[in-house]
């Protein structure tokens, strides 16, 4: 985590950096519009995993009545604390089955640009499915690779495999932006339903 650490102070002023999270708030908003999922400030709970500097969250606070956010950086989790959002409580965390047990289960589950630098994808998802109430959603955007093999990135089978390996049903996987040339994935996935 030193590199993380290391990065945080600086974070938001990276080139690139606040236009990434305006553009996957506005897919969220829009796929939470399409899918008629309602972001309700009176009761809609919401875990950002590998929640960075807090740039998703601050956008997406006034529009939710909680945030758990959680970041294995502890100097990214001050950096979220001295932003002051009142319905955000920020932790810092390294998310496994025990860990897990101490989060509330959540209506929505956002997980920006961090799953390709966790150990076991699959597992992460697997884990962060299971925090999910029975409607809620699960939205991943990652960037895309050209190969399986590559770092810091997906292709998009590979999302398609870890969503299925963590028995999560995928609604979505397009590209939904650009910045600076490079394009994210973004799936969306929830619990997969009893038939």
């Amino acid at each position: 985590m030193d590199d993380w650490d290391n990065l945080a102070a600086g974070w938001d002023e990276k080139p690139g950096v606040k236009e990434y999270a305006k553009a996957a708030f506005d897919t969220l908003q829009t796929v939470c519009t399409e899918l008629k999922f309602e972001l309700d400030p009176s009761n809609t709970e919401v875990l950002d995993f590998g929640c960075g500097s807090g740039l998703l969250s601050s956008l997406l606070s006034p529009l939710v009545n909680e945030i758990t956010a959680v970041d294995a950086s502890a100097e990214m989790v001050r950096v979220v604390e001295r932003k002051g959002l009142k319905n955000v409580n920020a932790r810092c965390l390294v998310l496994s089955e025990e860990t897990a047990s101490s989060l509330d289960p959540v209506d929505l589950v956002v997980c920006s640009s961090v799953l390709a630098f966790v150990p076991d994808p699959a597992g992460t998802l697997g884990i962060l499915g299971k925090k999910l109430k029975e409607t809620g959603l699960l939205i991943q955007w990652d960037w895309e690779c050209e190969k399986d093999d590559e770092p810091f990135g997906f292709t998009q089978s590979k999302i398609e495999d870890n969503l299925k390996k963590a028995e999560l049903e995928i609604l979505r996987l397009e590209r939904p932006f650009s910045i600076e040339g490079m394009k994210p994935l973004m799936a969306v996935a929830r619990r997969k339903r009893e038939t």
